[in-house]
């Protein structure tokens, strides 16, 4: 518990503007069914060591034709947007940006030899490297209207034009995929 509270006290130091927080796992000596392990290169330990091992190059391409072949281009919990509420709308903001990157990083994976190489590229550069022009331009959009969300989380417009842009993300992905078999 101790640990827990110093790490947090020490990450409340860092300003994470325009987002709202950053995201920390503690991981276990046992990874859940069909999770890999970290990406070498692509993260930080910031207490203890790594109790489980590193993910390799096959691991991270199979793991990529399995999300590719399971995309689902209107998710479940856009049901949410039939509910009114800020707090509703983040959320929903929230998920589909946890959504739409490893879906990037998946692409890639797929593409190119070096996955690992893939997963430890920054996002603004990795986008850069989709194999298609709309998919590309779309990320591009979705993010960019992603971070005019939350520069200051107030317009209903710019977070519905985020989800748009995920979900047309998603749909421009499927159907790469579809054409890759």
């Amino acid at each position: 518990m101790e640990l827990y509270l110093e790490i947090h006290r020490d990450l409340s130091k860092i300003d994470t503007n325009p987002f709202n927080y950053i995201q920390c796992e503690a991981l276990a000596d046992k990874l859940p069914e069909g999770f890999v392990g970290p990406v070498p290169g692509a993260y930080q330990i910031v207490a203890g060591r790594l109790p489980v091992k590193e993910a390799t190059n096959e691991q991270l391409k199979q793991s990529a034709i399995k999300a590719l072949n399971n995309i689902i281009v209107v998710p479940k919990y856009f049901s949410t947007l039939l509910d009114h509420g800020k707090e509703r709308l983040d959320r929903v903001v929230r998920l589909i940006s946890t959504e739409v990157s490893p879906t990037i990083y998946h692409v890639l994976s797929y593409v190119h030899h070096d996955a690992i190489e893939v997963w430890q590229m920054p996002k603004n550069k990795a986008i850069h490297f989709l194999p298609e022009d709309e998919m590309k331009n779309i990320a591009i959009q979705f993010y960019e209207c992603t971070k005019k969300y939350y520069s200051d989380e107030s317009s209903v417009a710019d977070a519905l034009d985020t989800v748009y842009n995920g979900a047309k993300f998603f749909e421009s992905v499927k159907l790469w995929f579809e054409n890759q078999k």
